[in-house]
């Protein structure tokens, strides 16, 4: 069992231990990529050592294709923060295509309401 201050991407000594999925993106392998979450769906919660989940990670390591693949097949979240305070909006904006940030943008404004807690009759209700 793990210690409330030890996470699951740490090894005996508390040291950082990247998981699988974060290394198969942060090495463009997107086959690796796909295997890994057929294999386990869960391991899309993983994050490294900033707390960048695999699509914040495909973002900065400039894996369009990868990127592209968690937002077509997973439910990722687009508004995740990392230790830094940026989602992948953000990281997008900074060095990442046109095309990525139109699809990421769309998404961040679609996972909006859910985050809130609002439905989207509620948003087009006018006052």
């Amino acid at each position: 069992m793990l210690d409330k201050d030890q996470s699951s991407n740490s090894n005996r000594n508390g040291e950082w231990m990247p998981s699988d999925l974060i290394t198969a993106v942060e090495n463009g392998d997107l086959p690796k990529v796909k295997s890994l979450l057929h294999e386990d769906p869960s391991c899309i919660k993983d994050k490294n050592e900033l707390l960048q989940n695999a699509l914040q990670v495909a973002i900065i390591t400039l894996h369009e294709d990868i990127a592209n693949f968690l937002l077509d097949n997973t439910d990722i979240s687009v508004r995740h923060r990392d230790s830094l305070g940026r989602d992948s909006l953000d990281l997008v904006l900074i060095g990442g295509s046109e095309r990525l940030s139109e699809r990421i943008n769309d998404r961040w404004h679609t996972e909006a309401p859910i985050e809130l807690g609002a439905s989207k009759l509620d948003l087009d209700d006018g006052p």
